[in-house]
């Protein structure tokens, strides 16, 4: 299974090495270099062409240009010209043009199946693969020989047309992504290519209204181990598509459409809510659908949070006590843009027996006891399980972090948040007092609506 994994990883980075190569000019050897090895190791196919020797072709053809010299060379480093097209695309109009015309000039099935090889591996890069096209189509036309894959694009030349990514969406829809790929005889080297890339980027795009968010999710979940091994830069664009599309979808198939996205893009994408992930994968993804994932996150653990301390409750007393406390927090669930669950040992393990958490928590000691960390606003609120008074604190300000590993009640009960006054008394945080009769909320909701301008009443606690 290693070496399969190791495959698809050398596959995915042969695009990744030729828009390098595209983007910058230096050090071009090296790069190219790179990307023969792992085209070389990728098709593992006998390739009598020496590696080093393409990056001194290359040296060769750019030193004769500038020199003014006519570029002269033997049919078999011509041969190797469409592996030159794009570093010459990026660096000069005239010297890419000498390039394409030598190119034109060879009629040779190893040259054909490599412009066809570049073609479809920088396919974005619209400044060459446009004249690369035409001679493509012209060398299939008069193609007269017995290679499988020659004739195979010979009968499927349609695939070159400017407007051809929109039917060959259509037909990945109808036979299969991979499959349909499969039926054109491509590599493994040409199934990750760009111009793959760009088709599977399309099916997921918000664009595409000719499928329907269910054939969207349906369509991903089935090929999500491929793109998980080999598209591993594509899902992070596919990941915000999704996600973007699932929050703007009224239906109420909603929610079910969000766990089947929320485990898969935790898992691959990691837990934004940590700081770490985000300038990772999720700054691929960018604020939008990374802001909505935390929140999915967070409302996902508010509602964990209170089934698992609620379920965990024998007393009716404590019941009931904490029917309230939920009434009170899920009011403002729209207003929330984070939360942070402590779990203490028992609840962990009743959460993890019920299937109740995201996978991110922090451990709150070794008792029953666990506790919650809600942002609202430029503020923190930290709320308990059991009898202990709600802090809160300035965000910047609080001695408990969002993604912290441990937080300790000993620390909790000796941390000063912000000190409001009852009675004249300066007083740290709210004791739940009087439930029933909405005392502690009347109270917390002033504070909220004072500093956090979100207006709550009794009847929405």
């Amino acid at each position: 299974m290693s070496n399969i994994l190791d495959t698809a990883r050398q596959l995915n980075a042969i695009k990744a090495d030729f828009e390098m190569v595209l983007k910058l000019n230096l050090p071009e050897p090296l790069h190219l270099n790179r990307l023969l090895k792992k085209l070389n190791a990728a098709e593992a196919e006998h390739n009598d062409e020496k590696i080093e020797g393409i990056a001194e072709l290359w040296k060769t053809v750019l030193s004769a240009f500038k020199a003014g010299r006519v570029i002269t060379m033997a049919l078999r480093d011509k041969k190797k010209f469409p592996f030159l097209l794009g570093l010459a695309a990026n660096r000069n109009s005239q010297l890419y043009g000498l390039l394409l015309e030598e190119i034109k000039s060879v009629n040779s099935a190893i040259l054909l199946k490599r412009e066809i090889f570049v073609y479809f591996n920088e396919y974005s890069n619209i400044k060459h693969i446009t004249d690369l096209r035409v001679d493509i189509v012209k060398k299939l036309r008069a193609y007269k020989k017995n290679d499988t894959f020659l004739l195979c694009m010979k009968r499927n030349s349609f695939i070159f047309n400017p407007t051809s990514i929109d039917f060959v969406q259509k037909k990945c829809i109808s036979e299969g992504v991979f499959e349909y790929f499969d039926s054109l005889h491509f590599s493994r080297s040409l199934m990750y290519s760009n111009y793959v890339t760009q088709v599977i980027k399309g099916l997921f795009g918000m664009s595409n209204t000719t499928v329907s968010l269910k054939g969207k999710l349906d369509l991903f979940t089935k090929i999500y181990g491929r793109l998980e091994n080999a598209f591993v830069e594509l899902l992070p664009i596919i990941f915000a598509s999704l996600i973007t599309q699932i929050e703007a979808h009224n239906g109420s198939e909603r929610e079910h459409y969000k766990e089947i996205i929320r485990p898969k893009a935790l898992a691959f994408m990691g837990d934004p809510r940590l700081g770490i992930g985000y300038f990772g994968r999720w700054s691929i993804a960018g604020e939008k659908a990374t802001d909505i994932f935390i929140t999915w996150l967070s409302q996902y653990d508010l509602d964990a949070f209170f089934k698992v301390i609620g379920d965990s409750l024998t007393d009716y007393t404590a019941r009931n006590m904490w029917m309230y406390r939920e009434r009170f927090w899920k009011s403002y669930k729209k207003h929330i843009q984070m939360v942070w669950v402590c779990y203490g040992t028992s609840a962990k393990h009743l959460a993890k027996r019920a299937n109740m958490t995201s996978g991110n928590y922090s451990a709150f000691g070794q008792g029953n006891k666990s506790c919650i960390l809600i942002v609202i606003g430029d503020y923190i609120f930290v709320e308990r399980s059991h009898n202990g008074t709600l802090k809160v604190w300035k965000r910047n300000l609080s001695p408990f972090k969002i993604g912290e590993p441990n937080i300790s009640e000993a620390k909790l009960n000796n941390s000063t948040g912000i000190t409001h006054l009852e009675n004249g008394i300066p007083k740290d945080g709210w004791v739940h007092s009087s439930s029933d009769t909405y005392n502690w909320q009347k109270k917390v909701g002033s504070f909220i609506a004072q500093y956090m301008h979100v207006i709550k009443t009794v009847k929405d606690w």
